[in-house]
């Protein structure tokens, strides 16, 4: 592989969407997935203690080709309510397949679509995504855990936890080697 597609390589997992929560699951082997730069967007993510719900300005990720589907908020009218007290409308979920740009850990979750000015992931739902799974938070960072086992982290810069995760477009995804 090129330095290039190193530097984008997937670690050794796979992205699962269970009840629409953030799911990783660990794959056996070097089932590695590679794509290049190109194939990524780049955007700043923000962990939030007071959101119900992961959600993303749909905008953020155009380039990438994920789609926005109808949830079943979007479905039933229901929205938002933001800093401010107003209304921002639910309009629908965008499955995401994310990497952290400074570890490389691999996860996969589902965004609500609304028009917010930052994506956020909900800390609650996190908690709520599997099995004693943990965020814990310092001075410095947010490190989820699950089991034990790190699977994301946040680092605190201006008062928010945030992270840079690549996205890549779904047609970028290679298929795993034979087993």
């Amino acid at each position: 592989a090129s330095e290039k597609q190193e530097s984008t390589n997937f670690k050794t997992t796979d992205f699962v969407f269970v009840d629409d929560s953030l799911n990783v699951l660990e794959l056996e082997g070097d089932a590695l997935m590679q794509a290049s730069e190109e194939d990524f967007v780049v955007i700043e993510v923000t962990g939030d203690t007071g959101a119900v719900d992961h959600v993303m300005n749909p905008a953020a990720i155009l380039s990438t080709g994920i789609e926005v589907t109808e949830s079943a908020g979007s479905r039933d009218g229901r929205g938002f309510i933001g800093p401010g007290g107003e209304r921002i409308e639910n309009e629908g979920e965008m499955k995401v397949q994310m990497e952290q740009v400074d570890d490389g850990l691999t996860f996969g979750a589902t965004f609500q679509a609304a028009d917010v000015t930052r994506a956020l992931m909900s800390i609650a739902k996190i908690c709520d995504s599997g099995p004693k799974t943990v965020v814990a938070f310092d001075s410095e960072k947010g490190v989820i855990t699950r089991a034990g086992k790190e699977i994301g982290r946040f680092k605190r810069k201006n008062g928010l936890y945030t992270t840079q995760v690549r996205m890549r477009r779904p047609q970028a995804t290679t298929q795993r080697p034979p087993q």
